[in-house]
């Protein structure tokens, strides 16, 4: 019998996740990438972003043009839009796996962040959703409760050194280690045994595919 458990990193830009199976002695990694956050904009109307004069003086260069008009400008849907579409790639990504749970780390402010805390609330928000809706619980943490207790075994930086040849980021990993810290959690697997096991499985998954 295996367990499966999605572990997710919410940032500003995107969210790192990774689809872990575990049974009772080894674990792989089923899928790990990152979604594309489309909260860029919490309004309900199209936003353009807006210019430095060299980006302006580049952009008229580029299209010829004598002055640069709205549908010029890099634009940003509306929250409405951005939300859609957001649920959409996490709903598919999440139906496409038998989960028994998940977690995600928490946001945590250190001083003023501005929209940040919003787009990354709202990720979170979309996965606790369609986690209650599809029947498997989600847990919360912070950085500092997962990342101390895998840093007491193992050391996170030389994970990241070593998935780095394959192409993962940091971001990637991340959501990685929160899975296994879950399997421990759970009882499911013990942190001794699965961090030890980690680079194996970065370099089976990233050989399959």
């Amino acid at each position: 019998m295996t367990h499966q458990i999605l572990g997710c990193d919410p940032g500003t830009t995107n969210a790192g996740y990774s689809v872990v199976d575990f049974t009772k002695k080894t674990f792989s990694i089923l899928e790990i990438g990152m979604i594309e956050s489309t909260f860029k904009n919490m309004t309900d109307n199209v936003q353009h972003k807006k210019l430095t004069k060299a980006q302006r003086a580049k952009l008229l260069k580029q299209t010829g043009a004598k002055r640069i008009t709205k549908d010029m400008l890099p634009s940003q849907p509306p929250f409405s839009e951005g939300f859609l579409k957001y649920y959409n790639s996490v709903n598919k990504l999440l139906g496409d796996y038998n989960l028994k749970g998940m977690i995600a780390e928490r946001f945590q402010t250190r001083g003023n962040m501005g929209p940040l805390i919003e787009m990354v609330s709202m990720q979170l928000g979309v996965f606790a959703t369609l986690s209650h809706q599809m029947g498997f619980p989600m847990r919360l943490v912070v950085a500092s409760q997962w990342k101390n207790r895998i840093n007491d075994i193992s050391n996170l930086e030389d994970i990241y050194t070593y998935a780095h040849q394959y192409g993962l980021t940091p971001h990637e990993c991340d959501s990685t280690g929160m899975a296994l810290y879950q399997a421990d959690h759970l009882g499911i697997m013990p942190l001794e045994i699965s961090l030890g096991q980690w680079r194996k499985a970065i370099t089976t998954y990233a050989k399959r595919n």
